[in-house]
């Protein structure tokens, strides 16, 4: 199931998901991602994947990694942006979100938490490249500072 957070689609967002999940066995597993557009993965605080949408956003794509994990409690965050706007080098689709599973263990569904990143600043309209896309700011640990909700389902 792809998600997203609760705000209104809008060109040149950011957002943070996170997921708490157990694992029974120790061992290796499988994780899947796809996010319009770009994504960073983090588990239990590292980061250990990233990506870009698909040169086609009509052809989805996703990236795939193994992760050796102990038995017991995780937690997995996401940092996903949505470009939203066409330039140069992007041709997004009309909507964001962010699909992942980790094999055997979870999906994304609306159990995640996610929320738009506080501390992501959108410039105006004006102010994008039409080479290199919107100009964005990021204000650091204050993304800390808002709870999160849950995530939204799309079809």
């Amino acid at each position: 199931m792809w998600i997203w957070t609760n705000d209104a689609p809008a060109p040149h967002q950011r957002a943070l998901f996170r997921k708490r999940f157990r694992v029974e066995k120790s061992g290796e597993y499988v994780f899947r991602i796809s996010a319009e557009s770009d994504f960073t993965a983090y588990c239990d605080g590292i980061g250990f994947l990233r990506g870009q949408y698909s040169d086609y956003p009509e052809k989805k794509t996703y990236t795939e990694k193994k992760l050796f994990l102990d038995a017991g409690e995780h937690l997995l965050a996401l940092a996903a942006y949505y470009v939203g706007a066409h330039f140069q080098t992007c041709y997004p689709s009309d909507v964001p979100g962010v699909w992942c599973e980790m094999e055997d263990l979870f999906e994304s569904d609306g159990s995640w938490r996610a929320i738009a990143d506080p501390a992501w600043r959108r410039a105006p309209p004006d102010a994008a490249d039409p080479h290199l896309g919107s100009l964005a700011s990021h204000a650091g640990p204050r993304a800390l500072a808002s709870p999160p909700r849950k995530a939204q389902a799309l079809l």
